[in-house]
């Protein structure tokens, strides 16, 4: 940035540069993002080490059930073709549900972000009363999730991105699924979730980001939470079922160097 010039396009403080990283081109957002590198007070740069909390793939033909609970009342799971499939039965009875959750809750700290990474994909357009979401959160059967930061399509078959602090809910909506995600096509979906704000990336393009609410504490109220994916009906379902098929979850603690011996990562995340 030139000298004198601030981030908005007016005058900083004389005599002073920023160096600027484009984060997100604003392709869905609008905005351009731009941040900062940050210099400590003894003149280097700062920087971040990222620990790996849990990667996990689903091949073979069974679900890791040492790092997974499955509950599922009138619809189905499976694992095959390195996927995850939930409702993989196409039920479309209302109340059928498909919930994976990991046993372990993950931090989300106040100064270091949560990554929560989904390689995944869709057998079909969304339908109207099956409902699908996959984040970070905590939930029960088909009721709302009590708290936690995921993607959701809706009852009415709209893409959200989703921030629930105690189960108070704010939501963006995201248009057109079908440029963004599409029918058979394994996309990557991010939540970041920090202290203030929690942002929503498509293939590494920032769909949304949610602001934490003024009278909240954060943007989580537990502030540990599990890996939540979980597809059910809210009423009958007419058509055909839109599956919901998982190849990849990724929880990544960033810019927080633990210095925790890397089998012991291992170990915590069922190795």
């Amino acid at each position: 940035l030139p000298n004198g010039t601030a981030k908005g396009g007016g005058q900083a403080n004389a005599g002073f540069a920023a160096m600027l990283s484009e984060a997100d081109a604003g392709l869905v957002t609008g905005e351009r993002e731009a941040r900062e590198a940050e210099v400590t007070s003894d003149f280097r740069l700062r920087v971040g080490l990222d620990v790996t909390m849990l990667n996990e793939l689903f091949p073979g033909a069974a679900l890791n059930t040492s790092i997974w609970t499955s509950p599922v009342t009138t619809s189905t799971i499976s694992v095959s073709g390195n996927f995850l499939t939930l409702n993989n039965g196409s039920s479309l009875a209302s109340g059928a549900v498909a919930r994976v959750q990991s046993y372990r809750s993950f931090p989300c700290y106040t100064t270091y972000p949560t990554y929560a990474t989904f390689q995944l994909q869709f057998s079909a357009t969304p339908v109207v009363n099956n409902i699908h979401e996959w984040g970070l959160g905590i939930a029960t059967g088909v009721a709302a999730p009590t708290d936690g930061a995921f993607f959701r399509i809706n009852a009415t078959a709209q893409l959200q991105a989703v921030m629930s602090v105690a189960g108070s809910e704010t939501t963006v909506t995201i248009a057109d699924f079908a440029t963004l995600i599409g029918v058979n096509t394994t996309r990557q979906f991010l939540v970041t979730v920090g202290a203030d704000h929690v942002d929503y990336w498509i293939d590494n393009i920032k769909v949304a980001s949610i602001d934490t609410p003024a009278a909240a504490a954060m943007s989580t109220g537990s502030a540990m939470l599990p890996v939540l994916l979980r597809s059910y009906n809210s009423a009958l379902v007419t058509g055909t079922a839109c599956l919901m098929k998982v190849g990849t979850v990724n929880i990544t603690l960033g810019e927080m160097h633990a210095n925790k011996a890397w089998s012991h990562v291992m170990a915590g995340a069922g190795g």
